[in-house]
């Protein structure tokens, strides 16, 4: 999951990566121990800190969360497929705020497990366009060959663009 690499690396970076694998020994592993609780604590959200504050150590701390993230993960894999299923562009959205709310959906699901190749992203975003996009989506889907990601992007952006200027917004 992203939440666990960025703070692996974090750790990483600092020097405290061994903590969060074992148990401290030496009072040194203890003082590390110590700060990568530090370092958790600040990077959490307020509802996980009283998990990071009752572990004996770091170690401890790291279980505990990945534990408590494992346990949402089947619920919020469902939630985001039906998220996927039903993605559709807002009314008065822009493209590029549907297009990132896209890429965040595909990032969120890849964070559990669930891989949203690029292809079937693209496809996703044309069929969850309202009818105002009909030409664009019928010249895209008319296209031979698999569609590539940035160019149905840069495509539909310049659509877009084209077609909230002729209507002065």
């Amino acid at each position: 999951a992203t939440w666990k690499l960025r703070f692996e690396l974090l750790c990483g970076e600092l020097g405290y990566g061994h903590a969060l694998l074992a148990a401290p020994i030496s009072e040194a592993d203890v003082n590390m121990s110590n700060k990568v609780k530090s370092v958790m604590a600040k990077n959490v959200k307020n509802h996980h800190l009283q998990t990071i504050v009752r572990a004996a150590n770091a170690k401890a701390a790291w279980d505990a969360l990945a534990a408590t993230f494992a346990s949402t993960c089947n619920t919020r894999k469902i939630a985001l497929r039906q998220e996927l299923s039903d993605f559709k562009m807002a009314n008065g959205e822009h493209m590029p705020v549907y297009v990132s709310r896209a890429r965040q959906l595909q990032s969120d699901l890849l964070d559990v497990g669930h891989v949203v190749t690029d292809a079937e992203l693209t496809t996703i975003i044309i069929k969850g366009l309202p009818r105002t996009y009909h030409v664009i989506t019928t010249a895209l889907e008319t296209c031979e060959g698999e569609l590539d990601f940035q160019q149905v992007v840069s495509r539909l952006m310049a659509y877009d663009s084209a077609e909230r200027e002729a209507r002065g917004k």
